[in-house]
């Protein structure tokens, strides 16, 4: 759930779905250079071979030759390999060559979000590692998720909602959460008991928030951080346009959103901030808007 002062259970559910985790495609079959990094469940058979029987550690290895043996082995004896729509936990246990083999489990991110803030890290490249990171609107964790990938030093996630945030990321000691907390109404006397017990001020403020414009939560984050906290903040174009420029089904022509981002730009620089560089997220948004961050620095 993102940021809103909305609190319609059908729009709720919009929000939680805006970061639900990125379905992948299905790997084609017999293909033999893939990682199941990036991916949900993934499968894939081999007919290739003339033996009756084979190793299921040997034969995942065949099909993922990148995957070494060693790691093959604890994929299976983790419980994520299934043959045949089967359960496999033995490395030793022997299957048929032509087995359908599925990887099942593995995400990059807890959610889709992750792969935006990917993006655009790749194209403008803000730093992360060893830094507090400020996360509004921290929903299911995507973005908290890249940023403890990235050796960032600890992350405090903010989010109007409550209980939605992956178990992985509320179970990080890297990561504090404070929850049932509307972003527009964050004070620095919120923040500062996280920051006095971690020993530091908050470097870095990221935003992803829905149904409400970024414009009306920044003055209080100005607040609650120093002038030398960098943020990078998504745009999301369909909520920052006059509800009566959105056409149905909420997707906006590339021309509006450009119009969107050129206007947002010279609102940034109006509240005192000098852009250091901005990028489009690394995926588009669920129904298919394209989204943009601003990396920037108070003047």
């Amino acid at each position: 759930m993102k940021n809103t002062e909305n609190t319609n259970p059908s729009i709720n559910r919009l929000e939680k779905d805006e970061k639900t985790e990125c379905n992948m495609e299905v790997l084609r079959k017999n293909s033999r250079s893939v990682s199941p990094e990036n991916g949900s469940n993934q499968t894939i058979s081999n007919k290739r071979s003339s033996k009756k029987t084979i190793r299921i550690d040997e034969l995942l290895h065949q099909l993922y030759p990148d995957i070494s043996l060693e790691k093959c082995r604890k994929l299976i004896m983790a419980g994520q390999i299934r043959s045949d729509s089967q359960p496999v936990d033995k490395p030793g246990s022997n299957v048929k060559p032509s087995s359908v083999i599925e990887i099942i489990g593995i995400k990059k991110y807890v959610s889709r979000a992750g792969f935006k803030l990917e993006g655009a890290w790749k194209a403008i490249n803000f730093p992360i590692k060893g830094k507090l990171a400020l996360d509004i609107g921290v929903s299911t964790g995507g973005f908290t998720d890249f940023l403890l990938q990235k050796n960032v030093f600890h992350v405090i996630g903010v989010d109007v909602g409550q209980g939605i945030t992956d178990n992985k990321i509320r179970n990080s000691e890297r990561c504090t959460l404070l929850e049932k907390t509307n972003a527009r109404n964050l004070t620095i006397e919120m923040v500062e008991p996280i920051t006095k017990k971690l020993g530091r001020e908050v470097d870095l403020v990221l935003m992803d928030v829905s149904f409400i414009s970024v414009l009306k939560i920044i003055p209080a984050l100005i607040k609650c951080v120093s002038k030398k906290t960098e943020f990078v903040v998504m745009v999301k174009p369909q909520f920052e346009i006059e509800k009566r420029r959105v056409p149905q089904g909420g997707v906006l022509s590339p021309s509006d959103s450009e119009g969107v981002f050129k206007t947002m730009r010279q609102r940034f620089i109006d509240f005192g901030f000098d852009i250091k560089g901005e990028g489009d997220a690394g995926i588009k948004g669920t129904k298919g808007n394209q989204e943009r961050f601003y990396w920037m620095t108070m003047k």
